[in-house]
């Protein structure tokens, strides 16, 4: 081999390392959850739910919830809709609070390719609790889904009940 041949080695390898290591930097660093605002962390938590992301999931709850974060990824199939830059996607999210501002609500809404129609993710009663670090989950109830065909469905019922019929 001659010395520029090596030398094109060498810069194309080095190039192809910074490059991933800028790109792995980018993604874990967009991963990072604001944990100031309760529902930066619902939102993360919902997405994370719906992708089986338990990493991520189990970040954003307490310890003592992680078993239901194994469970649900036991038994639910991932759906994943959308790039990670979800702005750039079709797709919307709406979080409401009780009454009582003590229990959330979200709703993400997909437009998915591989479901015919509008895909619904429903999480209901989230509460949160304050540490060191920012909000964390400490309860939620199981979530639901289905798509926009199935209005008849109870978690979509719930959803509207609870959170759009409690708010200002």
């Amino acid at each position: 081999m001659t010395k520029i041949t090596k030398f094109l080695i060498y810069t194309f390898v080095f190039t192809i390392g910074i490059c991933s290591t800028i790109a792995l930097w980018i993604f874990i660093d967009s991963r990072k959850v604001d944990r100031h605002l309760p529902e930066n962390v619902i939102s993360a938590f919902a997405y994370s739910l719906m992708t089986n992301d338990e990493r991520r999931a189990k970040s954003l709850v307490v310890i003592e919830k992680w078993q239901e974060i194994d469970n649900w990824n036991e038994q639910h199939r991932a759906v994943h809709c959308r790039l990670p830059l979800k702005d750039l996607v079709g797709g919307s999210e709406d979080i409401r609070k009780d009454s009582n501002g003590e229990k959330y609500s979200i709703m993400l809404i997909e437009d998915c390719a591989n479901y015919s129609n509008l895909y619904y993710f429903v999480v209901l009663d989230i509460t949160l609790e304050k540490n060191q670090d920012g909000w964390v989950i400490n309860n939620w109830e199981t979530p639901c889904e289905y798509s926009s065909s199935d209005f008849t469905n109870k978690c979509f019922e719930s959803f509207y009940e609870r959170a759009y019929s409690d708010s200002s």
